[in-house]
């Protein structure tokens, strides 16, 4: 995972905080697949504008967006 731009002690002391808070609540240890990637989630969040711990936590609690699911409604062909 890269980072693009500065990250000053308080900034990286948030995003430590959530992600340990974060983890720890849903039962994700530390040094696996999942604790990595709930990491990347919370980067792109902070690099999207959510900077505070509270932010950040409010926002890995929403639901993930995804790509909207095709229309399964038949078409008709003339």
């Amino acid at each position: 995972m890269t980072f693009a731009g500065i990250i000053y002690a308080e900034q990286l002391w948030v995003l430590s905080e959530v992600l340990e808070r974060h983890c720890d609540a849903a039962n994700i240890k530390p040094g696996t697949p999942e604790y990595e990637s709930e990491g990347v989630r919370i980067v792109a969040l902070y690099e999207n504008g959510a900077r505070t711990l509270y932010a950040l936590l409010a926002g890995l609690n929403e639901p993930e967006r995804t790509a909207p699911v095709p229309s399964t409604i038949p078409t008709h062909r003339q």
